[in-house]
């Protein structure tokens, strides 16, 4: 209401900078973020991810749908067990809080034998490969 009185009542829906109104709105349950923050959030990093030409889901880029498929059953949770000293429990979403954590052997390891024949433009550009 202070921020309404202090815009007017246009000026509160039309004038208001941007960051002000984020820092104004409640936040999402469980988050720290508010509703339009966490939009431009996801807007954002959709748009970096789809623009990006070696991002590994890019349907146009190098890899096979095969390849993209193998890709796509690894999780973070693995890699870290993985690549990591000392870890042999994990959960198996590192995303989310709570939960149990599960033993780094019971999760999916990666095969990439899909993933050997990639043509990453080595023909064209030999210099850009081993």
């Amino acid at each position: 209401q202070r921020l309404q009185r202090l815009y007017g009542e246009d000026g509160y829906r039309d004038g208001m900078d941007l960051m002000i109104g984020m820092m104004s709105e409640n936040l999402i349950e469980d988050s720290q973020l508010s509703p339009t923050a966490a939009c431009l959030m996801a807007d954002t990093f959709t748009r970096l991810r789809d623009g990006d030409r070696f991002w590994w889901g890019n349907l146009d880029g190098p890899l096979s749908s095969a390849c993209r498929a193998t890709l796509s059953t690894i999780r973070l949770s693995r890699l870290i067990c993985d690549n990591a000293d000392s870890i042999t429990a994990i959960k198996a979403n590192v995303f989310i809080t709570g939960g149990q954590p599960v033993d780094c052997s019971t999760l999916p390891s990666l095969d990439l034998s899909a993933c050997i024949d990639i043509d990453v433009g080595c023909t064209e550009n030999p210099g850009l490969c081993p």
